[in-house]
């Protein structure tokens, strides 16, 4: 398990932050590469299978001009070359139940002041939301709460408040953690 969590602040600039455990059924390593990246304008995070988020984060990913739509490009440019990227390292295979390849992971994107999802079958999802967790659930009502009670607390805060509760109740989540945002340093 991973915990990814990814939030738009009130200044509309993009901010991610990732566990660095590899759960092994029953243990779980530390991992020395983070799960989260700045690709270009975007940040990106992956939780899932750590060979493939790894071989993905370190990719030559497609990248956006200034005036792209993100919706559009995203389904046209990223999806396409996502799942041809993953066929060629081997890291898409059937889902029995489904009958359709996956990979076993999903990415959680910023673009354009937005987050969206990538999922096992490499479609995209706008979200809706200002804030999005892929992990444990404990990450979700953190974030919740602290948009309600807090909203003056800085982004990296919550997102490490976020992360240490999902730590704090699933294995497979782990410090250290990493948080980025897209404000190029």
């Amino acid at each position: 398990m991973t915990c990814i969590v990814a939030l738009i602040d009130d200044t509309g600039r993009a901010w991610m932050g990732g566990d660095r455990a590899a759960q092994n059924y029953s243990y779980v390593d530390i991992i020395s590469e983070p799960k989260v990246r700045r690709i270009g304008r975007m940040l990106i995070g992956g939780s899932g299978e750590s060979w493939i988020i790894n071989a993905v984060l370190l990719a030559t990913w497609p990248t956006p001009q200034p005036e792209v739509e993100p919706f559009g490009w995203l389904v046209r440019e990223v999806t396409p070359w996502l799942r041809e990227f993953l066929k060629d390292m081997d890291g898409m295979w059937p889902n029995k139940e489904e009958g359709w390849p996956t990979c076993g992971t999903s990415f959680v994107l910023t673009l354009g002041g937005r987050l969206w999802r990538i999922g096992g079958q490499v479609g995209v999802l706008p979200l809706a939301s200002r804030y999005y967790v892929d992990g444990p659930p404990q990450g979700d009502g953190v974030l919740f709460a602290l948009e309600r009670t807090a909203p003056g607390m800085a982004p990296a805060a919550r997102i490490e408040m976020a992360l240490s509760a999902a730590a704090h109740h699933a294995l497979g989540v782990r410090p250290p953690f990493d948080i980025i945002n897209d404000e190029k340093g």
